[in-house]
């Protein structure tokens, strides 16, 4: 059942369209082992995993999530599972702070994160936050509970700041830890379907990954669902692989019916070029393409 603690922030259509995919390819009639790997976690987690458990399916779900807030708030509602936690050291910090942006992509100096957070750790303040309150941020972990038939996995990696461009030192780490399940089933020959639900993140960076790897292992199919697929940064890594679409939202409300996307604000007299890359272009141009899906596995 649908409550207020589940309603994914994107539209009903999407909701409808990725859970009629999840459904489909963990059917027992599927020849494949079946992983579901989200990017960027909430109540779209609790709800697909509702619909997986309420449905009687085996699957392998993991969540990984950058936000702190965001891990720690929907924890409980994944009950029954094990914690492990890592906590950064000195040597981690010392390393974040010396390394070079991971970005693969180019992004315009204006845009750039990386420097701006190295910086802020440098203060005398950045260091005292992470002495005394490394339990806070600097930590990485991995939660891990069964539901129903749902193997579930729940993972937290610090990037260091809203990672949209792919900066980040820990980009890999965020990026390939989530899929170390997958992997390992794939060297051991199984027949594997995933479906990667990229909702936060370096996106672009998820997308690229996940072209590599179905040219890499003949036994893997996919089905990658980028959301806010509008921006004008991904628009390079969706054109380098064939056979992608964008998928329409047929109205613009959420799954209780309250209003999805709202106009954006009047934009500046000299638009920054982050604007052109990341922002919401009208409700209608952003309807549109709110959503990209990629499938190499027969419909």
């Amino acid at each position: 059942m649908t409550t207020h603690e589940s309603i994914p922030l994107m539209s009903a259509s999407a909701v409808r369209y990725i859970t009629v995919h999840l459904l489909t390819r963990t059917s027992p009639n599927s020849p494949r082992e079946h992983f579901i790997i989200e990017y960027g976690s909430g109540h779209s987690t609790k709800f697909f995993v509702d619909e997986l458990v309420t449905a009687n399916v085996a699957a392998h779900y993991v969540a990984v999530e950058r936000s702190p807030l965001w891990y720690a708030g929907m924890l409980p509602y994944f009950p029954g599972g094990v914690m492990a936690r890592n906590l950064w050291s000195v040597k981690d910090y010392i390393a974040f702070l010396k390394s070079e942006p991971q970005n693969v992509w180019e992004v315009p100096p204006e845009c750039r994160r990386l420097a701006r957070e190295q910086n802020k750790m440098k203060t005398i303040r950045g260091i005292a936050q992470f002495l005394f309150r490394k339990n806070d941020f600097w930590f990485d972990a991995k939660y891990s509970t069964k539901l129903g038939g749902v193997d579930f996995e729940y993972v937290y990696i610090y990037e260091g700041f809203k990672d949209q461009y792919g900066e980040s030192p820990n980009k890999n780490k965020y990026i390939r830890l989530p899929l170390a399940g997958l992997l390992a089933a794939l060297e051991q020959g199984r027949e594997c379907h995933a479906s990667v639900i990229i909702d936060g993140g370096p996106r672009a960076d998820v997308v690229k990954e996940i072209f590599n790897l179905i040219d890499w292992y003949k036994n893997l199919t996919v089905d990658i669902f980028l959301l806010e697929a509008y921006r004008g940064y991904y628009r390079p890594v969706l054109a380098a692989h064939p056979g992608g679409r964008f998928v329409a939202a047929d109205k613009n409300e959420m799954l209780d019916g309250t209003t999805y996307l709202r106009e954006p604000k009047t934009p500046p007299k000299t638009p920054s070029p982050c604007a052109d890359l990341l922002d919401q272009p009208s409700v209608a141009g952003a309807l549109r393409e709110e959503l990209w899906h990629f499938t190499n596995a027969r419909e």
